[in-house]
């Protein structure tokens, strides 16, 4: 806890600085000025989009990398590119040809915590189904690192198991995904004390009328409470955030801005965006966990789904320990259910956790449920919270259930009464009230 204590100190100390001293702080920008706006390859031109700051060659400097989108649809075309600035080598371009149209891939800055590597590659993923991840090299020289291939599919000598694959890419993060996310003001998907102070900065020269002196990217990640101004309250969150990292209180501080494909979802979901990041210890292990809450209202492939499956407002991933533990929010045998997650601090039993509802109201029927889904019920626990109701029209009493235990209308409803719903969105509120309804529907 010491490394806590002296960066929250730091932190009151750069605060207390704003009433009046003038603080010494870095500016810190993604250098966007020493990449050209175009650049063109073999034809194809592409725009610049935003740089990041990463070491991909592992040797302890970070890299300065342009980004450039194509967006070509020509069969043999050009994928996206990525112009890197690097100290000990003059700049290079990493692009990859398209071969065909059935294949896919997007180069991304690959984060392999399996071995400890950072580097541009991409999945490789093609009409089969087979998926590999590979390495792209300086050279273009690429080098498979896993892959799973299809049965009708003899892409690679040593294909592992679908199953292999996707425990081997938890271990495996998009760093390009999570640069500029919440936090990160220089674009090297991480938070760091750099980030705190140029946010200071930029309060400070708020204040004083000046400009800001960073771009609309890095102003989206300053703004820490989306309240659409950087104000000191950025500045202090972000340092909170880098303090609990830094003293080993959390392990994952920044989140994909899309749903990260999972073996749960890997057949159905399209798209999703972050909408809200919690940190919260669920799991009672000292550490808070990170979970990311993503807008999920497109993300059934809708040429596929079954009219049946609702779709659910939003969806959760959750990283403990820094590891991907996996989607929660998706069910496609859900029917004719609603169903919907949340998280919530059970006063009952005094836990939190992630807890999924699922009800249904038909003609003669009403049904609902709540259930623990985070953190999974551990090896003899037998206190798993858990809420059934079930009550049909023609039926004088309803099947309540509480903790696996029959219980009476009102211990229901209390029960229900103190369940603190902390990951709030329009109306979430009002899904608690499900219980309360089916009883004054399906009661005479």
């Amino acid at each position: 806890m010491n490394a806590f204590r002296k960066i929250s100190a730091f932190m009151t100390a750069g605060i207390i600085a704003f009433s009046g001293i003038a603080v010494n702080v870095r500016y810190v920008s993604a250098k966007n000025e020493v990449f050209p706006e175009t650049m063109t390859i073999e034809d194809y031109t592409g725009y610049f989009q935003c740089s990041f700051n990463i070491d991909i060659d592992n040797d302890g400097q970070k890299e300065e990398i342009g980004y450039y989108y194509i967006g070509s649809q020509d069969r043999y075309a050009i994928s996206d590119m990525y112009y890197v600035y690097n100290d000990d080598s003059e700049p290079y371009t990493l692009y990859k040809r398209i071969s065909n149209l059935h294949v896919a891939f997007k180069l991304h800055v690959v984060q392999d915590n399996n071995t400890g590597e950072t580097f541009i590659g991409y999945i490789y993923t093609n009409m089969f189904g087979s998926k590999i991840l590979y390495k792209f090299c300086q050279d273009k020289k690429e080098q498979s690192i896993i892959g799973y291939c299809a049965p009708d599919d003899n892409h690679l000598n040593d294909s592992v198991s679908l199953e292999e694959y996707y425990a081997y890419m938890q271990n495996v993060t998009f760093l390009d995904e999570i640069a500029y996310g919440k936090g990160d003001i220089d674009g090297d998907a991480d938070i760091t004390i750099s980030d705190a102070s140029t946010i200071l900065s930029c309060y400070a020269n708020s204040l004083a009328e000046l400009p800001l002196e960073i771009n609309d990217v890095q102003k989206d990640a300053a703004d820490m409470d989306k309240d659409g101004e950087i104000t000191i309250n950025d500045a202090s969150t972000t340092l909170s955030l880098y303090a609990e990292s830094a003293a080993g209180i959390i392990n994952t501080t920044i989140l994909p801005y899309t749903v990260k494909e999972d073996e749960i979802n890997r057949h159905s979901l399209v798209k999703g965006n972050l909408e809200s990041t919690f940190y919260l210890d669920i799991d009672n292990d000292g550490k808070k966990e990170t979970i990311g809450r993503y807008d999920s209202t497109n993300l059934y492939d809708s040429s596929s789904q079954d009219i049946n499956v609702i779709a659910q407002p939003y969806l959760f991933q959750v990283y403990d320990n820094g590891i991907f533990s996996g989607s929660f929010g998706f069910d496609p045998s859900g029917g004719m259910c609603y169903i919907a997650n949340f998280l919530v601090n059970d006063h009952n039993i005094n836990k939190t956790y992630l807890a999924s509802i699922t009800h249904r109201c038909a003609a003669m029927y009403g049904y609902v449920s709540i259930s623990k889904v985070y953190p999974a019920a551990s090896s003899g626990d037998v206190n798993q919270p858990s809420l059934y109701l079930s009550k049909n029209w023609t039926e004088s009493e309803a099947a309540i259930n509480i903790n696996g235990k029959s219980a009476t209308k009102q211990e229901l409803l209390d029960y229900v009464k103190n369940l603190e719903i902390i990951s709030p969105y329009e109306n979430e509120d009002e899904s608690l009230s499900i219980f309360e309804y089916i009883f004054d529907t399906y009661f005479e």
